[in-house]
């Protein structure tokens, strides 16, 4: 589409469809709609140079806004896995959800909070993560919170978690 609204909605229809295929534990078939969705939103500055805002952000920041969305879709349904007691199901939605959110930390280093959440992910991970990857998924959240904490010294609870994970690591 040649309109942003109708190209977000076109973008839209993928984030949906990928929740669907998520719900129904169609992981492969979540992860390409997740995909075309990423491809889309992540198109959208350069397809419309002329739009300067859109939802009173800019365009790259309106499009990243958008891949966090995905991420808390996927994030809010691997935590709906675990508490129903599906752990492969709540795995596969997690790590979807992870590789979505280190897109956008890469894209976005300086949004702190998300780098957190995106710790936190990893930490939820571990706990699930069979006995070879614990150690993985908590190594990755200590490395995020002890960066974290380097760069906002006022914010106290990125040390504190570090120091939990690194109590759990040793």
């Amino acid at each position: 589409p040649d309109n942003l609204t109708a190209y977000s909605l076109t973008a839209y229809a993928y984030r949906r469809l990928a929740r669907i295929c998520l719900a129904e534990k169609a992981f492969e078939d979540a992860e390409s709609y997740a995909n075309r969705y990423i491809e889309n939103v992540q198109n959208i500055p350069a397809r419309f140079p002329q739009v300067s805002s859109r939802e009173g952000r800019s365009l790259p920041e309106y499009a990243a806004n958008q891949i966090w969305l995905l991420v808390q879709d996927l994030r809010d349904r691997g935590d709906a896995f675990r508490e129903g007691g599906d752990r492969e199901a709540a795995e596969s939605a997690y790590e979807l959800a992870i590789d979505y959110a280190e897109l956008f930390v890469q894209n976005n280093p300086g949004d702190l909070q998300r780098r957190d959440q995106l710790a936190r992910m990893h930490y939820a991970m571990a706990c699930l993560a069979p006995d070879g990857y614990y150690t993985y998924y908590l190594e990755q959240a200590l490395a995020l919170w002890k960066a974290l904490a380097r760069e906002d010294t006022g914010n106290t609870s990125y040390t504190q978690n570090a120091q939990v994970v690194e109590d759990l690591l040793h």
